[in-house]
């Protein structure tokens, strides 16, 4: 750009054009460099994220915005993501119980669940959780063999196969054969620690009063097309719906947070748009459930729908917040 331009032209023909603008970085690299761009792409997606990228909002405005859409989303939903603080839940950073831990009831803010397939032993037909079975916690590794639990014969997880139930699919009126999955972990903070726990009988009635609720807002009931990638979750977990990469809970937060984006009247909205939108990946089933690192936020293979055998269930202030702290600096 600063050999083939001159600073402020304005002319096309002299200016920074581009018919395959990708993510934009050629119109920032021009704003950089104080040259005019014009950008273009084939791709609707290409185009939006282009546009965001180089026409970034006021940042206190943006800030303002962002977090009335998560206040009001929370205001509405956030009972969805609490869970009781319990005197079993291992400190995430001291790996040890809470010792300022009493009887008060306290709450804890959940910032993502694990759940794991359940699984068939091929020798005896038994079902087993595949984390309870495979995953070392104190590693935090898996195992490459481990027995089945019933019948004690030496297993590995790519000779297990998914086991699968038939559910009545509410949003399609039909009934459908769903991957059997069971929450395994929970991981919540309470006065901003973090702690794991084991879910408890709360939680799980939590999910079912979750599955039974009708969702009020609109979401894409699309059905997923023939293709080398789109095919592998419908043959593996029978994943046909586009709807069906998430969880009841997770619907409903985001077809409400998108319901409040569509519906604004900010001069910021499709800034909130293209950052909202940072967070659908991360809170689909193609989030894998990654214990040795330091986050779980968008932990998906990139270009794949791989759907792993732990995967996490994270809520979207735990994706959102800090990128909306970040873009306020």
């Amino acid at each position: 750009i600063l050999h083939d331009t001159f600073p402020e032209e304005t002319l096309v023909a002299h200016g920074c054009a581009t018919c395959f603008s990708g993510s934009g970085m050629t119109g920032v690299a021009a704003q950089l460099t104080n040259r005019n761009c014009i950008l273009s792409d084939l791709s609707p997606a290409a185009a939006f994220i282009s546009h965001n990228y180089c026409n970034p909002p006021d940042p206190k405005s943006f800030y303002h915005d962002a977090f009335e859409v998560l206040n009001q989303v929370n205001e509405e939903y956030g009972w969805m993501f609490e869970t009781n603080h319990s005197i079993d839940a291992i400190n995430v950073k001291t790996g040890k119980k809470d010792e300022s831990y009493d009887e008060t009831g306290k709450l804890g803010k959940i910032n993502y669940i694990v759940w794991s397939d359940v699984l068939n032993c091929p020798h005896c037909n038994r079902e087993f959780v595949f984390f309870y079975e495979a995953f070392d916690t104190k590693t935090k590794k898996f195992k490459k063999e481990f027995p089945c639990p019933s019948c004690k014969t030496n297993l590995t997880k790519k000779e297990s196969k998914l086991s699968f139930e038939k559910i009545f699919d509410s949003i399609i009126g039909k009934e459908v054969q769903k991957a059997k999955e069971v929450p395994v972990l929970i991981n919540y903070s309470v006065d901003d620690i973090k702690f794991d726990k084991i879910p408890d009988k709360e939680d799980l009635r939590l999910i079912e009063k979750i599955n039974d609720i009708e969702i009020p807002y609109y979401f894409p009931l699309l059905e997923m097309p023939n293709g080398d990638k789109t095919n592998e979750p419908k043959k593996a977990y029978k994943i046909c719906y586009v709807y069906q990469f998430f969880s009841k809970r997770q619907l409903i937060l985001l077809s409400m947070t998108f319901d409040l984006l569509n519906k604004s009247k900010s001069e910021n909205r499709n800034y909130l748009i293209y950052t909202f939108e940072q967070a659908v990946l991360g809170m689909a089933k193609i989030s894998r459930y990654a214990p040795t690192h330091f986050s779980q936020v968008n932990q998906y293979l990139s270009g794949t729908l791989y759907v792993s055998s732990l995967r996490v269930e994270t809520t979207i202030n735990y994706i959102i917040e800090n990128k909306i702290k970040r873009l306020k600096t």
